[in-house]
């Protein structure tokens, strides 16, 4: 997988990564900030859709269009239940850009724009992650 942001590759050079199902994990120490990042192994285009649940889960909806007048079908599929730590930050990033992220700014997941907080998990495509 290639991280796209040259300072996110610093930051995860020396940062051991766990392979998961959907999703690379990092742990990295930024002076007391224990931040847990994620990032998608697959992109995200036009076609998909991300969805953030109250209940702290991750559903990747990925539209596979038909030609004609033909509705499109969709394949709905769990993704990732991320870790929420005490006293560290959690970042979900989806590499590419999907056509949308919903659920943002709850109680579960905050977006980009959110100040960073402990306690927090933060959902947001990877151009965002710096």
């Amino acid at each position: 997988m290639s991280i796209c942001n040259n300072r996110l590759k610093k930051l995860l050079g020396g940062a051991e990564k766990q392979a998961l199902e959907h999703f690379d994990f990092y742990r990295v120490t930024l002076g007391e900030t224990d931040l847990l990042i994620y990032i998608s192994r697959k992109s995200a285009n036009k076609a998909s859709h991300i969805h953030a649940l109250e209940s702290g889960d991750i559903i990747w909806e990925q539209l596979y269009p038909f030609g004609g007048m033909s509705r499109p079908s969709s394949d709905r599929q769990y993704v990732l239940k991320p870790q929420r730590k005490r006293d560290s930050i959690t970042v979900v990033a989806i590499r590419g850009t999907a056509a949308s992220i919903t659920g943002l700014d709850t109680d579960a997941f905050k977006s980009h724009l959110a100040s960073p907080l402990k306690n927090n998990i933060y959902l947001m495509s990877e151009a965002h992650l710096e």
